[in-house]
């Protein structure tokens, strides 16, 4: 027996390692994903953007106004759509907190429904982009390790392994700058196959931050892809919060 003594030592030496590895890699996922939208991190944001949803079924373009009301405890954002008219019953309402809980309700021609876990990949106002997409990154919803070496290429990855129930993909990486903390890249996985992409193409600079111009999200399993386009972004003292209210959609 007591020629096993350092071997048992060294796998407990080896296990604890591996979990303050572990450990680390997550911390440094939670600080590099800390305040990472993919709208942008202002307190009160207000953007206007078109989205050009194409498919093999043809292709069509929404006009979108998105409300964003954000700190550390909370994100509220409210996305409608301006136009085509006939489609302005559409809208998204999420309340994110930062115990973990959160709400989120769509509107359509129908009535408004509240949204399950199960639900968050839902296609939202018919593109490539999914609630979950529009909604502030849940930390607390996803087991996270940061995949690359380090930094040197100017940008880190973030994978984030989601432990909700019913997620439409295995896994995503998150791909952030370095140098502006700017979200440039989500890739999904099913297995080791990439199933939905998204990439910030353009950027502009708005009261001296940075902010997407333009980005896409492609889903290479039904062939479509949608561009993002944000031509307004108006930054703002405070938005009223009715703007936020379930009871206004």
């Amino acid at each position: 027996m007591t020629h096993l003594r350092p071997v048992l030592l060294t796998l407990l030496g080896v296990f604890i390692t591996a979990g303050q590895a572990a450990g680390q890699s997550a911390s440094a996922a939670t600080e590099i994903l800390d305040n990472t939208h993919l709208l942008g991190n202002a307190p009160n944001i207000i953007l206007t953007a078109t989205m050009d949803i194409r498919s093999s079924r043809g292709d069509k373009s929404r006009t979108i106004d998105i409300y964003i009301s954000q700190d550390e405890e909370t994100s509220k954002i409210l996305a409608q759509v301006s136009s085509p008219p006939f489609l302005r019953n559409l809208k998204f309402l999420t309340h994110q907190f930062a115990n973990g809980s959160d709400d989120r309700w769509v509107k359509t021609s129908r009535g408004v429904r509240r949204l399950a876990e199960g639900n968050y990949g839902e296609a939202l106002f018919d593109s490539d982009f999914t609630v979950e997409d529009l909604s502030r990154i849940d930390q607390s919803r996803f087991d996270l390790e940061v995949t690359d070496p380090g930094d040197t290429s100017g940008l880190r990855a973030v994978k984030a392994t989601p432990t909700y129930k019913n997620p439409d993909y295995d896994y995503k990486i998150f791909l952030i700058e370095t140098e502006t903390g700017m979200l440039t890249g989500v890739d999904f996985y099913s297995g080791d196959t990439i199933v939905r992409k998204y990439t910030l193409v353009d950027r502009q600079v708005v009261d001296g931050e940075l902010y997407p111009l333009l980005c896409k999200m492609e889903d290479f399993e039904k062939n479509t892809s949608t561009i993002l386009e944000i031509e307004a972004v108006s930054i703002e003292d405070s938005i009223p919060a009715r703007m936020f209210n379930r009871g206004s959609l």
